[in-house]
């Protein structure tokens, strides 16, 4: 079973939200459309900690850590300027570098230190 992980900054403006992505309304009217929320889910399946996100910060868990045992997510920046983004063509996660060159996860990115992300102060100049 893959468990889908997702990381969004939270609307409130207080840090990260990260677990379970769904879209919700607001609890008074329809009118403001839809929004993502992000909810984290314990080991029986139980939702809890809930938190609106800003859309353009979500991005998925990869699936992979770095080699400090960090969480790497679409949009995490590392030690090399690489960006994490999706290749739809390929149906896969990759490093894409400031050159263009755009490079596929390994099956071990152990090699790897996560050092930012595009989304905060920084962006991909950290």
């Amino acid at each position: 079973m893959i468990n889908a992980k997702y990381r969004g900054l939270r609307a409130d403006g207080k840090g990260w939200a990260e677990g379970f992505l769904f879209m919700t309304t607001s609890r008074s009217s329809f009118k403001e459309g839809l929004k993502p929320c992000i909810q984290k889910v314990n080991d029986n399946g139980i939702t809890y900690d809930c938190h609106e996100v800003i859309p353009e910060t979500v991005g998925q868990f990869t699936g992979k850590t770095d080699n400090n045992g960090k969480d790497i997510y679409l949009g995490d920046v590392n030690q090399d300027k690489g960006i994490v983004i999706w290749v739809t063509e390929d149906a896969a996660f990759a490093w894409e570098y400031p050159n263009g060159e755009v490079a596929p996860f390994e099956s071990e990115d152990k090699w790897c230190e996560v050092i930012g992300n595009i989304h905060e102060k920084g962006g991909s100049d950290v």
